[in-house]
């Protein structure tokens, strides 16, 4: 049980944050560095008009992500992870608010 908790512990830390950001920042429209993550990251698809539930829900995986971070933190204390999660979450709420689209993006606002 440890070994499987530290192997998650060090996915949750290596992830790269530009490639888990980018879509948000796309659609916000600013600079979006990283690769594309594809599947739920993906811009394209997901209308319930067409049927399409293949792409973009990144929400779901963030926050999944962020909550993983959270709990990890919970569970050792140790700072760099509530450091990354604040981290994301400020910069995910600087895209709703800031990007040159943010009157379009639909979501919620984080006051951290």
């Amino acid at each position: 049980m440890k070994r499987q908790f530290d192997e998650n512990h060090a996915r949750f830390l290596n992830l790269d944050e530009d490639r888990m950001l980018k879509v948000f920042r796309q659609v916000a429209g600013l600079p979006a560095t990283g690769g594309d993550m594809g599947g739920w990251y993906d811009l394209t698809g997901f209308s319930l008009e067409q049927g399409d539930f293949h792409g973009f829900i990144a929400g779901h995986s963030f926050g999944q992500y962020v909550s993983g971070l959270a709990r990890a933190y919970a569970v050792t204390g140790q700072k760099k992870l509530e450091q990354r999660s604040t981290a994301l979450l400020r910069d995910t709420a600087r895209h709703s608010i800031q990007g040159p689209n943010s009157s379009s993006t639909t979501g919620f606002l984080l006051h951290l």
